[in-house]
């Protein structure tokens, strides 16, 4: 092997080191709604659950099933186990409203980047939801992307995912992360949430002055001595 071959392979070594991360979970309050409604908060407004409680918009409920409040919604389980809990939303046809705002339950640690994912079910075919998912900075928020859930048979669940990176200012439970929905139509535009979830996927490959560097200086020398050798 050439010197310059033996160089890239052994600085390739270490950049793959730097980057390397193991996907781990980390908890939502509630992300799965089985604790009811506590641990997250809504612009829209609280019912219990029960014989047409999901009539107006704007409004949402936690149960087991959206038919129990609302008879022109699907009959269907939830996501996790198909018995328990989610949240059930009648959409708003007035913007400006946080559908659903939550927190990790530990802070995350800046310059991981991590993906924030939800499931979401469309509980009435007409007009389905658009929900956007923000995580908030001290700066702003930062927009992860867009979802409609797809219409389907009653429990076809559809799962979103979109990344950031930690900073400062994102080390949550300061922050939160935020469901916007975009469609303002009254007829239609009603969906259900459950298992609200966010994952550690990798790191910034950003040299530290530790071990990274450790791992440089000793692909270099390695690399000295193997030219001394082919000298």
């Amino acid at each position: 092997m050439k010197p310059h071959s033996i160089a890239k392979t052994l600085l390739s070594g270490v950049f793959l080191t730097a980057c390397a991360g193991t996907a781990s979970a980390i908890s939502i309050v509630n992300g799965d709604f089985e604790a009811g409604n506590t641990g997250f908060s809504s612009g829209y407004t609280y019912v219990s659950p029960g014989s047409n409680a999901l009539q107006p918009p704007s409004v949402y409920t936690v149960d087991t099933n959206p038919n129990t409040s609302h008879p022109s919604f699907y009959s269907m389980g939830d996501h996790t186990n198909g018995t328990g809990k989610m949240m059930i939303v009648n959409g708003d046809d007035v913007g400006g409203k946080t559908v659903w705002s939550g927190t990790a339950d530990t802070n995350l640690t800046v310059g991981d980047i991590y993906a924030f994912s939800f499931w979401v079910a469309s509980v009435y075919p007409d007009s389905p939801a658009l929900l956007e998912a923000l995580v908030t900075l001290t700066t702003g928020d930062q927009h992860l992307g867009y979802m409609t859930p797809t219409s389907g048979p009653a429990g076809n669940w559809t799962q979103f995912s979109g990344t950031f990176t930690a900073t400062a200012s994102s080390s949550l439970p300061t922050g939160s992360f935020g469901l916007l929905n975009l469609n303002l139509n009254y007829s239609g535009n009603d969906f259900a949430l459950d298992d609200i979830e966010i994952t550690k996927v990798g790191s910034l490959p950003v040299p530290d002055g530790g071990m990274t560097l450790a791992l440089l200086g000793a692909s270099l020398g390695g690399l000295a001595f193997v030219r001394r050798k082919l000298a």
